[in-house]
């Protein structure tokens, strides 16, 4: 009646079904399932932090370039003026960090929640 398919999901055997697919509990579900949320949080917490990394650094060069720019060519033009874009992007920076690094978890627990009512299991 059930066929073994020669795949195994962490602590899960897959049997196939004539019918369709049936997974039956080899080990603990639950550890399984934690596990694979931390690996996941984790994760994406370091990709969220690696692009912090990335938006800081292009933020750096791209003002030192503009400061050098404008010192070199500005001329008559105001000094206020350079600064606009160094304290708006500086202020989206923060922002980043903000939302997107020190928030990250509860962003993790707001998705993973929101999963869980669309597939009814909440």
């Amino acid at each position: 009646m059930y066929k073994s398919i020669p795949k195994k999901l962490y602590t899960l055997d897959i049997y196939k079904k004539e019918d369709g697919i049936s997974i039956w509990e080899v080990g603990n579900l639950a550890e399984a399932v934690d596990e694979y949320r931390k690996l996941f949080s984790l994760a994406t917490i370091e990709d969220h932090k690696k692009l912090f990394k990335l938006h800081v650094l292009a933020y750096i060069i791209f003002n030192a370039l503009w400061v050098g720019i404008f010192m070199t060519y500005g001329g008559s033009a105001p000094s206020w003026l350079m600064l606009y874009s160094i304290v708006g992007w500086g202020v989206i920076v923060i922002l980043h960090y903000m939302i997107y690094v020190s928030g990250a978890e509860k962003r993790i627990k707001e998705m993973e929640e929101c999963c869980l009512r669309e597939c009814g299991m909440a």
